[in-house]
């Protein structure tokens, strides 16, 4: 289970963070995601400046990645 990276748009915070086409996002901060929900849930519990941790499968292969919320992160936030 996970969420499916769709195409990354060239010099987008997702590939600027190493994500590719096909990746598939299973976990964040060590909580499982495996609906758009519950990925929306996390990141609304953070904000512009936090660094998350992304765990992925690439081609069968697990794999982290590092991501630092931009400050434009914050128009984004429902509470905001």
């Amino acid at each position: 289970d996970g969420l499916q990276v769709g195409p990354v748009a060239e010099n987008s915070l997702g590939f600027r963070s190493g994500f590719g086409r096909g990746d598939l996002i299973v976990g964040v901060d060590g909580q499982n995601v495996a609906t758009e929900s519950a990925l929306i849930d996390i990141l609304g519990r953070h904000q512009a400046g936090d660094r998350l941790e992304f765990d992925i499968v690439r081609r069968g292969t697990p794999d982290r990645l590092i991501v630092k919320l931009p400050e434009s992160f914050a128009a984004l936030r429902r509470d905001a």
